[in-house]
């Protein structure tokens, strides 16, 4: 009936901040709104996660720092669980209004028998298990056994493909211009060549966040590669004007291919990062 030993922390505010943002960081949840100890219907944090089917599924969570929730706390958690499931909130990144698929009440100390009894009751036909409760001790086993996963690799992955396609989008037009003046003696080889390393490392262990754009990534691999292979060729000792022509023709040509894939998969990339919201230090 009170607190963990390991629990120390002198506020809500202080326990949501130092231990459950962090700790749900770790699991591999990005933070999506933080409400700073005051409730919106309900929901103090608001976290995303993407599922295996490239969805984005939002949570809503109530977070007390009571030594003990008795039968006689109960009714305002079910209160808090119909809120939150029946109004919506608006993502700060996208504008867009969302609404919750699950509801987790978090306590720093225990939750008592007869409460969660009454709590599920309550909630459960409307609900099913989409409502949930967790004390000090389920964080305690969640601490020690969460591993640095989940959203920050997503959003490792994610930045790289975007960097890497508006690198490429920059670089393409300018090579392309350099191999025409060279051809016409006005300027030299050109040294500089497309990236594909973000794109080829997905595509060898794809995630479920671009699953649906797995074909348009590969095509855009392929004319990456197309494209450094024909420049590439260009600089043979070997060949001649006609056929410097028809490398530099060719390359211009892909060029324009790699520009139409990359406007399709700039925006859809950027959205998945808005999706994930801001990077939060624990």
């Amino acid at each position: 009936m009170a607190f963990p030993p390991e629990f120390s922390y002198d506020s809500e505010v202080n326990f949501t901040d130092r231990l459950v943002v962090p700790l749900l960081n770790r699991l591999g949840y990005s933070l999506v709104i933080h409400y700073h100890g005051t409730t919106e219907f309900g929901k103090d944090l608001i976290i995303g996660e993407f599922d295996r089917f490239s969805h984005v599924r939002y949570h809503g969570i109530q977070v007390k720092y009571k030594p003990s929730i008795s039968l006689s706390d109960t009714d305002d958690l079910i209160r808090d669980c119909h809120q939150a499931f029946k109004n919506p909130f608006r993502h700060p990144h996208t504008g867009q209004d969302h609404r919750i698929s699950s509801f987790y009440v978090i306590n720093g100390g225990t939750i008592s028998d007869q409460s969660k009894m009454h709590f599920f009751s309550s909630v459960q036909s409307d609900y099913a298990d989409n409502a949930r409760l967790l004390d000090g001790k389920s964080l305690i086993q969640l601490d020690r056994s969460a591993t640095v996963i989940g959203v920050e690799t997503v959003r490792t992955v994610l930045s790289g493909i975007h960097l890497e396609l508006k690198y490429n989008t920059q670089i393409a037009a300018t090579v392309c211009s350099t191999l025409k003046e060279m051809l016409e003696a006005k300027g030299p080889y050109p040294m500089q060549r497309l990236s594909n390393e973000a794109i080829s490392s997905y595509l060898q262990r794809p995630h479920a966040t671009l699953i649906q754009h797995f074909s348009l990534l590969q095509q855009y691999w392929q004319n990456v590669t197309m494209f450094n292979r024909i420049v590439d060729s260009v600089g043979s000792p070997l060949s001649v004007k006609d056929w410097k022509q028809q490398r530099v023709d060719g390359a211009c040509y892909v060029h324009k291919q790699i520009d139409e894939l990359s406007s399709c998969l700039v925006p859809i990339v950027a959205a998945r990062l808005a999706e994930l919201g801001p990077l939060v230090a624990p």
